[in-house]
């Protein structure tokens, strides 16, 4: 429900924002010597319109608010003993507490690693589901900024640092690449859950002609 609202509100902001953008644009033009005027110009249509110029930053909430239920499942499901030798998908996910590395067969941890990496550490074969993760992340990204509010059109820092904080979550998949396949299962299912979520709230978007 808070990610669905944070949704919601997001794309509202997204509307009015284009609404504005002429208006904006405008004062741009008119005041172009003169960047003090411009920002005041700015802020007084943002308060007539009633927009939020930090409207997008307020969209990461509800992450905010779920970071210490992500911090307790991940300590949760990296040492539970439950998951030690449980099999998920025999030949592919054999062990929950382990890595579901598909090549080289043998168990990672035994023998020597293939290589060592930089903040990943060492590597014994190829893991899929932090790869499957890191596509689940691509696409729920461009679900996600079609109901982000783009930035205004002299609001060019805004707009970059959308552009980053897209892109940064593909590092999430990348640090849980030697983590246990049962914290990436879950990880993975949660994503993917909320993909189907968003498309949802889209079609409910749509409907209303916010989209």
């Amino acid at each position: 429900p808070l990610t669905r609202a944070s949704q919601v509100n997001m794309a509202v902001m997204a509307k009015k924002m284009k609404d504005i953008q002429p208006q904006l644009n405008a004062s741009k033009k008119r005041y172009a010597d003169d960047k003090k005027k411009i920002q005041e110009e700015q802020m007084r249509i943002y308060k007539e319109n009633n927009v939020n110029p930090a409207g997008s930053l307020l969209g990461c909430l509800p992450m905010l608010l779920q970071t210490p239920i992500w911090i307790a499942l991940y300590a949760g499901l990296r040492v539970d003993i439950d998951l030690r030798h449980a099999s998920f998908i025999p030949g592919w996910i054999n062990d929950l507490s382990n890595p579901d590395t598909i090549w080289p067969h043998p168990v990672p941890g035994i023998g020597h690693p293939l290589f060592h990496l930089p903040l990943l550490g060492d590597i014994y074969g190829l893991n899929l589901l932090p790869l499957l993760l890191i596509v689940a992340y691509y696409f729920q990204m461009k679900f996600t900024s079609f109901t982000q509010p783009t930035a205004g059109g002299a609001d060019d820092q805004q707009a970059q640092i959308q552009k980053m904080s897209r892109y940064m979550i593909f590092l999430f998949p990348i640090f849980l690449y030697n983590e246990p396949s049962g914290l990436n299962l879950y990880i993975f299912a949660s994503t993917f859950g909320g993909l189907i979520d968003t498309w949802l709230v889209r079609k409910t978007l749509k409907k209303r002609g916010i989209l």
